[in-house]
């Protein structure tokens, strides 16, 4: 099966992670979105960057569909 970047050498600690999915589930307002490791949170990081930065650049194009 092909798994893309993921080849079973991340940094992290499976039960660590298990444990954080545990607690955060408890909590009264939940994560929508949970990275955990520091690779994860380096990636999100970069790809909400990038995103806010398309954002900016279509901008005008985006409230440009207003009424």
């Amino acid at each position: 099966m092909h798994q893309g970047h993921i080849n079973g050498n991340q940094p992290g600690d499976p039960e660590k992670g298990a444990a954080v999915i545990i607690a955060a589930a408890a909590e009264l307002n939940p994560p929508l979105h949970l990275f955990l490791g520091s690779d994860s949170s380096t990636m999100a990081k970069a790809k909400a960057a990038s995103m806010d930065q398309e954002l900016e650049a279509w901008k005008a194009v985006s409230v440009s569909a207003d009424f």
